[in-house]
């Protein structure tokens, strides 16, 4: 087994290598911008919004967004789980329709959210509510049943 240091400087060059062969994929191929933009624009856009302050007031915005709609995503999901583990009657008439929900796309459900919920920050929340929602609420089931059974 190699040193730590070897290893660590076998995947940077790894990765140098990868950016090299996309920027000079991209050049060659005379792609243009909007289906794959080489590193470097993408390194000088980044550069852009970081000089002219983009970023520290949308990160606040996302940050919120995420924030309230994983709480959200959560206390659904740990009310939920707990009535589906304690009652087998509230399992059999909802998990049907649970297993029926996860299984949808929850990028298919976006743009009806955003119709139904408009562009602003309720259909955020509850984009991420959607997606955070069912690994909870099945972890939760599952995490009670195990106990229970012990």
């Amino acid at each position: 087994m190699r040193s730590d240091p070897i290893r660590i400087l076998i995947s940077l060059l790894i990765f140098g290598a990868f950016i090299l062969s996309w920027e000079m994929a991209v050049r060659i191929l005379e792609l243009p911008p909007f289906i794959l933009p080489t590193p470097s624009q993408v390194g000088q856009a980044f550069y852009n919004g970081v000089a002219s302050g983009l970023y520290p007031a949308n990160i606040t915005v996302t940050l919120i967004e995420t924030l309230a709609g994983f709480a959200a995503g959560f206390v659904l999901a740990i009310v939920l789980g707990v009535l589906i583990a304690l009652s087998p009657r509230v399992e059999y008439y909802l998990y049907p329709y649970i297993v029926m929900f996860q299984s949808m796309p929850k990028v298919a459900l976006a743009p009806l959210l955003v119709i139904w919920f408009g562009l602003g920050l309720k259909s955020k929340i509850i984009s991420v509510a959607l997606i955070c929602f069912f690994p909870l609420l099945v972890n939760t089931i599952v995490g009670l049943r195990s106990v229970a059974s012990i």
